[in-house]
């Protein structure tokens, strides 16, 4: 193992590390682990600043999730039965785990207090989880009628529901990123999500808002902003945007600037 350069990536599910959820035994054995390690690649500066908390002291270099554009891209809104949307409401969608770290009561509480203004927008939610059987309690807020609950789907079904959507909301209690970030914006959405971790250094403000508070009074009202003035956000420049940051093109051009650049006394 001596000639060896060991490198590794720590992605967005690594929030063991900013939530302190380690216990002193677990601690010991990642220091351990992250002995030989001699180059690490978190996904964000917010997870970088907390392994840095956690006595982890070798080099780092922050390098995003990247993105399939074969994928996701801008495409034309057809609709899920392929008729077209002209007269669609406006669609935000949920994907994430039905669990309590994601947060789905806050983005529903949210969405009722919406339609008592704008009764003219959907929210799809994708996605299974422990708190899925919750669902027959959120439909007691009386906008059934305005919610689907999609379950689980297989990716290229999720890749659809995103292209046909209008606007991500993400209502996570934490996150250093998220892959559907960047996944939903190069399909052109605007994005709703809560101002922490690594959230914000991926969501500039042309891309959506940031809830200072991840709240349903809070997240309420930056949703209604942003569907109220969707006609300001420019869908190309959020796509665009995306695809030039976060395509495996411009990640693995990054990648291969770092492997190239560690010096040779890193392998001793």
């Amino acid at each position: 193992m001596a000639n060896i350069l060991i490198i590794t990536q720590l992605s967005e599910h690594a929030s063991v590390f900013p939530r302190r959820l380690l216990t002193s035994l677990q601690a010991q054995y990642y220091r351990i682990f992250m002995n030989p390690i001699k180059f690490i690649l978190p996904t964000s500066n917010y997870l970088q600043d907390h392994l840095w908390c956690f006595v982890v002291r070798m080099p780092f270099k922050t390098v995003s999730n990247a993105m399939d554009t074969r994928c996701f891209f801008l495409a034309p809104r057809t609709g899920i039965s392929g008729i077209e949307r002209k007269d669609a409401p406006l669609t935000v969608i949920c994907v994430a785990r039905s669990n309590p770290e994601k947060a789905a009561d806050v983005l529903l509480y949210a969405f009722a207090t919406l339609q008592k203004d704008i009764s003219t927008c959907r929210l799809w939610i994708v996605g299974d989880g422990p708190e899925k059987g919750r669902q027959d309690n959120w439909r007691q807020l009386k906008i059934g009628q305005h919610i689907t609950f999609w379950g689980m789907k297989l990716s290229a079904e999720v890749t659809e529901l995103i292209r046909q959507a209008d606007l991500l909301a993400l209502t996570s209690r934490w996150g250093t990123q998220g892959s559907i970030l960047l996944e939903a914006r190069a399909c052109w959405l605007p994005v709703v999500a809560p101002a922490i971790g690594g959230i914000p250094e991926v969501v500039k403000p042309f891309c959506g808002r940031l809830v200072s508070d991840p709240s349903a009074s809070e997240f309420a009202p930056c949703l209604a902003e942003v569907l109220t003035h969707f006609d300001q956000y420019s869908t190309e420049r959020i796509s665009s945007y995306a695809h030039q940051h976060f395509s495996y093109q411009a990640i693995g051009e990054q990648l291969s600037e770092i492997y190239l650049r560690i010096p040779q006394d890193h392998t001793g």
